[in-house]
């Protein structure tokens, strides 16, 4: 599945791609998830690009 390789990975570059073909499938739950990511774009893209997190490191 795309999601899964493109998320599920440190492909962070692959998300505006995705965000692209998820769009185009007119589904209101994933225009809405779309939307979310575009509002914060680029701590979207760290999240997946780096192997931490925040909730991570506090634990």
């Amino acid at each position: 599945m795309y999601y899964k390789k493109g998320l599920g990975s440190n492909v962070h570059n692959e998300l505006d791609s995705w965000m692209t073909t998820a769009a185009a499938l007119q589904i209101d739950e994933l225009d809405t998830y779309i939307n979310e990511l575009n509002a914060d774009i680029d701590t979207a893209k760290n999240g997946i690009h780096y192997k931490y997190n925040k909730s991570k490191a506090s634990v």
